[in-house]
């Protein structure tokens, strides 16, 4: 609970203001049951209704602060730049123990897509089979020969 409002809801109010030119006052304050987030004032003795929601597919915004937590990078044990997308919060784990063998197994055989590897290399790496069979895209943005 508290006297501020979140940085969605202060944005919006700034866009409310600059938009139609009127005063905006943040109202769901301290836990305030069913209140609306902010208040309109418009012409005198005329209020509007200002609520801010977002939208996210579940479990985005847990992935995101997981992610931020290591400033959206890990350290990369190969040559090459590399970009790695996770959807999936509960992916996260597993990708960080897999995408070292993958680095430096795709690096070792000059691919730059973990689905170039040729398939008796893909037998002997089942972390890297797991990171194609759950769609975890993983690619080079950059190599020697780029």
């Amino acid at each position: 609970m508290t006297d501020s409002p979140a940085s969605e809801e202060r944005v919006a109010f700034e866009v409310v203001r600059r938009v139609l030119g009127v005063e905006v006052e943040h109202y769901d304050r301290n836990g305030r049951q069913r209140a609306v987030d902010g208040l309109i004032h418009l012409a005198p003795g005329r209020l509007g209704a200002l609520e801010v929601t977002t939208h996210s597919a579940p479990g985005e915004r847990e992935l995101l602060a997981r992610l931020a937590q290591d400033r959206n990078t890990w350290p990369n044990p190969g040559q090459w730049w590399w970009r790695i997308t996770v959807d999936h919060p509960e992916h996260i784990n597993k990708v960080r123990l897999a995408y070292v063998q993958a680095i430096l197994t795709c690096e070792a055989h000059s691919v730059t897509d973990p689905e170039n590897l040729t398939w008796r290399t893909l037998k002997y790496t089942p972390a890297i089979r797991w990171l194609l069979d759950e769609g975890i895209e993983m690619r080079c943005q950059r190599s020697p020969e780029s």
